[in-house]
């Protein structure tokens, strides 16, 4: 019998004990979000009766005083408590809009591996920063709320565990609290900005954050497969071996072929004056995606962007930080739009018409019917989807299972959405079934 692989740790034992071993300190101050230093909320931190750093204080007439700490009179910038003696020491209050999700005890703390599996949806969905607790077995989630985001919280304390274990706390908002931060982030959740969440996202965080009930990703009757963080693909460069296999593995039109390998092998053929970033390298492959493929879908586009990610990343090193899966699904209806407004969607030979194929006209009506409406982006991706699943037919089933795999949305979001789209005269939808209405 062969022995299953060992599941990889979530975080590093050094990792840690570098969280543990700060004593209040901030670990690289410059690589958190320039917004959340900027903002006035930082305080310094001391020792709390049990010898924690954990108690805040400000500066008073050149002292260090507990008192009136909550004043936001007092909140400065992070840059400049730093300043402040002893040097270095800081932590932030967390109220109004600026709010923590504290998870604690979720790392075990022999294997560091998660106790508690089911926070994956949490980490995947929001596309937060992720860092480590001052006791190297807990997480923060640092967010802020959109304007005219209101929130309810029931409760300060969290209820979400499957697994035993003290779940945590939310601060922030109408349970404003002072946050003992360490800075030290999670490698594989550590993104350059500080997330904003809009009302709908809310919902689904007050659903995860309080009820062990939570809908999961996957029906309840099937084993639920959680996604590992770093299973994210990322192409490489094919070796001689593979040289006639089609690029990224995508089945493109044959009149395509050639430019996408002289793209593959050195991004030739793009215009003058083009982005040489990775990131205008990964645009112009969505482009030529959804001219070039023969069956493009939005989740195959999605795909194809990571992939081009990674491979446009190894040609340029250390140019920029990895991109969350939200920047490459904004990546792919920036593309289509494009695509739509210039007349490109599908590609075209002299004579040709728009739409070679029935799926392609879809493609091409869908876009012009959501530049006509407002609909959110959450929602264009979702309508976007049910969409590419007709592939041409204008009568067909489709679950929300289904959809919620393809778009990686949990079942009970692509409900609300659905019911958004309840109204539309583009798709009509009746419960699994739906009818391409068309423009």
């Amino acid at each position: 019998m062969v022995a299953e692989p060992k599941p990889e740790p979530f975080i590093t034992e050094e990792l840690a004990e570098l969280a543990k071993g700060l004593e209040g300190v901030i670990h690289e101050p410059r690589s958190l979000p320039q917004e959340l230093r900027e903002m006035p909320v930082w305080l310094k931190v001391t020792l709390n009766e049990r010898g924690q750093w954990k108690k805040p204080c400000v500066e008073f007439r050149g002292k260090l005083s507990s008192y009136n700490w909550k004043l936001s009179s007092y909140h400065l910038a992070l840059d400049v408590v730093l300043k402040q003696q002893p040097a270095g020491k800081a932590g932030f209050h967390a109220s109004g809009s600026l709010c923590v999700i504290d998870l604690d005890e979720v790392i075990d703390p022999v294997t560091r591996q998660l106790k508690e599996p089911k926070v994956h949806d949490l980490f995947e969905y929001l596309k937060a920063s992720v860092y480590v607790s001052s006791s190297g077995k807990g997480l923060h989630i640092i967010f802020r709320l959109q304007e005219g985001v209101e929130i309810d919280p029931p409760s300060t304390k969290l209820s979400y565990r499957d697994t035993e274990g003290k779940s945590g706390e939310f601060l922030g908002g109408k349970f404003p609290s002072f946050v003992a931060f360490t800075g030290v982030a999670v490698p594989q959740y550590d993104y350059p900005w500080l997330v904003e969440i809009s009302q709908e996202e809310w919902e689904w965080l007050r659903e995860f954050l309080w009820s062990v009930e939570t809908v999961p990703l996957t029906e309840p009757s099937e084993p639920i497969t959680l996604p590992t963080p770093v299973s994210t693909p990322q192409a490489r460069a094919p070796r001689e071996s593979e040289a006639n296999n089609p690029p990224f593995d995508i089945d493109w039109k044959p009149n395509y072929i050639q430019h996408v390998r002289n793209m593959l092998r050195g991004f030739n053929d793009r215009p003058e004056g083009s982005d040489e970033t990775p990131s205008g390298l990964v645009y112009d492959w969505v482009l030529v995606y959804w001219k070039g493929a023969k069956k493009p879908t939005w989740d195959g586009a999605v795909t194809l962007s990571i992939r081009a990610e990674g491979y446009a990343r190894k040609r340029q090193p250390g140019t920029s930080s990895k991109k969350p899966k939200k920047w490459h699904e904004g990546n792919v209806i920036s593309a289509l739009k494009q695509l739509a407004n210039k007349g490109e969607l599908v590609y075209r030979r002299k004579g040709d018409k728009e739409g070679q194929t029935p799926e392609e006209d879809q493609q091409l009506q869908a876009l012009k019917y959501i530049q006509s409406e407002k609909m959110k982006p959450s929602t264009q991706k979702v309508f976007l989807q049910i969409v590419a699943a007709a592939k041409g037919r204008d009568h067909y089933r489709l679950t929300n299972e289904e959809i919620a795999d393809a778009v990686g949305l949990d079942r009970s979001t692509i409900i609300h959405h659905k019911n958004k789209l309840a109204n539309n005269d583009f798709l009509e939808i009746k419960g699994n079934v739906y009818k391409i209405l068309g423009i």
